[in-house]
């Protein structure tokens, strides 16, 4: 992401920030690399693990082929959010179940 970035500030106005930019291609391919061991750490389940990895290397294989649209790419990016996102909801949401059931019960 630093190396893309630098390479759209020096070459500002020269090259495309968007077409034929390898370095944009990896910056968005490695937010799914590193979705799917977010997704490890805060689930600590290898199943929910190996799903966000198959899903996070096909999204990642499609941007590096850039075989997609700009839709396409903001909808995986959303879904791998998810992936690390939903256990510490889950596990929140319990949470909070339990303590208003014991305040309301008291």
């Amino acid at each position: 992401s630093f190396l893309y970035h630098l390479h759209c500030a020096v070459h500002h106005g020269t090259v495309d920030p968007i077409e034929n930019n390898l370095l944009l291609k990896l910056d968005l391919a490695f937010i799914h690399i590193s979705g799917t061991f977010m997704a490890l750490a805060t689930s600590r389940s290898f199943l929910w693990f190996l799903g966000n990895g198959v899903f996070n290397l096909v999204s990642a294989y499609r941007i590096l082929k850039w075989r997609n649209t700009m839709t396409e790419r903001r909808v995986c990016r959303l879904v791998c959010a998810l992936g690390y996102m939903l256990p510490v909801l889950v596990v929140d949401s319990v949470l909070f179940f339990r303590t208003l059931l014991a305040f309301l019960a008291m």
